[in-house]
């Protein structure tokens, strides 16, 4: 994943309920270690930190940028991801290790587990571990 300062979350994490419902209405949604300003604010699960806001688009412009805005705040913007986006992610990733997905599954057990071990937020449920063991 590098170090690019972004917050993946993957859109099927039922962790997630309240970030996915502010992103499909097109609200822009950034995360920090302390709480922000911003039109819709609430604490989730730690990823950047625990405080969460959403804006819309042209709020988020005015936000971000202020003396206590979003940028003065470290908070990090919020990408949505599926497992699909995630498992093409790794394997550039891989190729670019020279590697191949087989063998990195087969040192790490699963490709949950490969993309979690290179920084993705995987989500199975308990219905799709006994299928994801199978890959």
């Amino acid at each position: 994943m590098g170090s690019e300062k972004v917050v993946y979350v993957n859109r099927e994490d039922p962790d997630y309920r309240t970030l996915r419902g502010w992103a499909d209405k097109g609200m822009e949604i950034v995360n920090a270690p302390r709480p922000l300003a911003g039109q819709v604010s609430w604490e989730g699960p730690f990823r950047h930190g625990i405080f969460y806001v959403a804006s819309e688009p042209g709020m988020a412009a005015l936000v971000r940028g202020s003396t206590l805005g979003w940028d003065a705040m470290d908070a990090w913007p919020v990408r949505l991801v599926d497992n699909a986006y995630i498992e093409e992610r790794v394997r550039e990733h891989l190729a670019e290790a020279e590697m191949t997905m087989e063998d990195a599954i087969e040192g790490w057990g699963s490709l949950a587990e490969v993309a979690r071990a290179d920084g993705w937020p995987w989500y199975e449920d308990v219905l799709d571990r006994d299928t994801e063991s199978r890959r």
